[in-house]
């Protein structure tokens, strides 16, 4: 499989869209698995030419010629679910930001809490015929481009009165300064169950599981960048947790594995039959 990352171009785009990803194999490629693990983005994916059979833990493309253009929204934080493509396959991603959705969307994040995949995505009326459009274009730039221009043309003003300040604290959270739900609560001058609830809503999680997901993406790519020789309590620290047991426990929690044995299956991502991957 070939991953090509595209930037987005549109300045009113930027503070909201992460990145454009088109995954692409090609005919006569042996079946591919991976596992995907919760992230703060939410993902909006087109595929041409597949059938597309989704559930909560797994999410399957079987190659169909012919078939229509199919799109899935990914806003899950719960358990890892395992991808698995079979055929030829050009898949867009379009990776939002936190809130970055309601940008666009009308819908709330919580409506999808139970079915954190949803197939047969169809946002807007034209939504059908603009992913039938992409395809007729052959230029991968070109078909970047123009998914930009459509999600450009659907884009509305949303502000709410806190929860961009909010997803900004957490984000920029450090292990010197921890915070407390209940203080932010107060300092936006609501109550800690009106935090909760537009929380849901709009980023489709509870604050603490977000940040927990927040935690365990940063130990992620606090590994990738110091390398496979790094020691656990560095990256412990280095992700904002209390301490390296305290890693361990959210590790087990996310992959079912131990830091340490996880990063073994990194460490060996070319070899397996089920690659990792982080998207």
């Amino acid at each position: 499989m070939e991953i090509t990352h595209y930037v987005p171009e549109n300045s009113l785009l930027k503070p909201y869209i992460a990145g454009i990803y088109l995954l692409e194999r090609y005919a006569g490629e042996a079946p591919e698995r991976y596992l995907a693990f919760p992230g703060v983005h939410q993902f909006v994916t087109i595929n041409r030419e597949v059938i597309c059979s989704a559930g909560n833990r797994q999410v399957a493309f079987c190659y169909q010629v012919n078939q229509p253009p199919t799109s899935l929204l990914v806003a899950g934080f719960g358990a890892p679910r395992l991808w698995s493509y079979q055929g030829p396959v050009q898949e867009w991603n379009i990776c939002f930001k936190p809130l970055g959705l309601h940008h666009f969307l009308d819908s709330s994040l919580i409506d999808f809490e139970s079915t954190p995949v949803q197939s047969d995505f169809t946002p807007f009326p034209d939504y059908a015929g603009h992913a039938e459009a992409l395809y007729t274009l052959s230029d991968h730039i070109a078909q970047a481009r123009f998914i930009e221009d459509y999600w450009a043309s659907k884009l509305k003003a949303f502000k709410h009165a806190f929860l961009e300040e909010l997803v900004s604290k957490i984000l920029e959270n450090n292990k010197e300064h921890r915070l407390n739900f209940s203080e932010l609560a107060r300092h936006f001058n609501i109550s800690r169950h009106t935090l909760h609830t537009a929380f849901k809503r709009y980023v489709g999680t509870t604050p603490a599981r977000f940040e927990k997901v927040h935690r365990f993406r940063n130990a992620l790519a606090a590994y990738r960048l110091s390398g496979e020789s790094v020691k656990l309590t560095h990256i412990s620290g280095e992700a904002a947790y209390f301490d390296q047991s305290h890693m361990i426990r959210d590790f087990k929690s996310f992959t079912g594995f131990t830091p340490k044995d996880f990063y073994k299956k990194i460490a060996t991502f070319p070899k397996g039959d089920i690659n990792w991957a982080f998207v």
